[in-house]
């Protein structure tokens, strides 16, 4: 079966946080796939690229359970799996610009953030136009993205 074109995998522990950031990305006709375990994300990835039917995105939770901060990134990087990334993080450090220059990923978004914000780094890692201009959902009684939740 083909995975449709801009489909999107987004890991991370925070349950209600990937539910707001897949209802946010469905909205905008993107094809998403949510896991909250990393291992099992990298065996989706995996299997999708050998398949030929790889996903177009990454989102990741940098605070990931059960691989250390960008395990998973890393292990697709030494399995040659090309996939771009846009790196969620609630902090910003030195070692953490250093690691993400490393492994070559310059998108990341600092929580909090804005829906119009991820949706237009979305697009331009995907080549599509962003968003047109739709309010964000609101999740919990605040705009998605716009809660200290992301």
């Amino acid at each position: 079966m083909d995975r449709p074109l801009n489909s999107i995998l987004i890991v991370g522990e925070d349950l209600p946080l990937l539910q707001a950031l897949a209802f946010t990305l469905k909205r905008r006709e993107y094809a998403v796939v949510v896991s909250s375990n990393p291992r099992e994300a990298l065996m989706s990835v995996e299997v999708g690229s050998n398949a030929g039917t790889p996903f177009n995105l990454l989102i990741a939770d940098i605070r990931l359970p059960g691989l250390f901060e960008l395990g998973l990134i890393e292990a697709l990087r030494e399995r040659s799996i090309a996939i771009p990334v846009l790196v969620i993080a609630s902090y910003r450090s030195r070692e953490l610009s250093n690691r993400l220059e490393g492994l070559k990923i310059g998108e990341v978004l600092t929580k909090p953030c804005n829906s119009e914000e991820l949706l237009e780094r979305v697009a331009s890692l995907l080549g599509r136009p962003a968003g047109n201009g739709e309010k964000p959902p609101i999740v919990n009684g605040e705009p998605a993205c716009l809660s200290g939740n992301i």
